[in-house]
């Protein structure tokens, strides 16, 4: 997922200005934070609902530690985005070539911290496993009938 944003970025950076070309690549960039989002989205969630189990319930307002997990995610969004604007000095100063190639070094750093996380594996009860992609499927299916 972070191999899409950096891939786009890094196209921005070495290919010739084209409308094709910078449509892709920033397709390729958009991408690549959309997957990204959805995966800190379900870790997240997957994070609460273990303290939930753990703890015996949950509240309706959501608990204590998912509450810190999104804080410290929008958090960490709120400085990205301090830290991008600020940078936006350099556009007169520096070619855009470089600028698209330091872009690409924030989903590549992404990227090499998401080697840090582990994931237990998980255990499906028989029956489960693949439920979402098969009503995907079926739905599909339904469709082209």
């Amino acid at each position: 997922m972070g191999t899409l944003a950096t891939a786009g970025f890094l196209l921005l950076a070495a290919l010739p200005p084209a409308e094709g070309t910078a449509t892709a690549a920033l397709f390729l960039t958009s991408l690549g934070f959309a997957f990204n989002d959805v995966v800190v989205d379900a870790m997240v969630a997957e994070a609460a609902a273990r303290e939930a189990a753990s703890s015996g319930g949950q509240s309706a307002a959501g608990t204590e530690g998912e509450n810190a997990l999104q804080s410290l995610c929008w958090g960490a969004l709120a400085v990205g985005g301090l830290c991008g604007s600020g940078l936006g000095f350099a556009a007169s100063a520096v070619p855009a070539c470089a600028i698209f190639g330091l872009s690409a070094a924030c989903p590549a750093l992404v990227l090499a911290a998401s080697h840090a996380l582990s994931e237990p594996p998980h255990s499906e009860p028989r029956g489960t496993a693949g439920g979402s992609l098969a009503a995907l499927g079926a739905a599909g299916a339904a469709l082209l009938r």
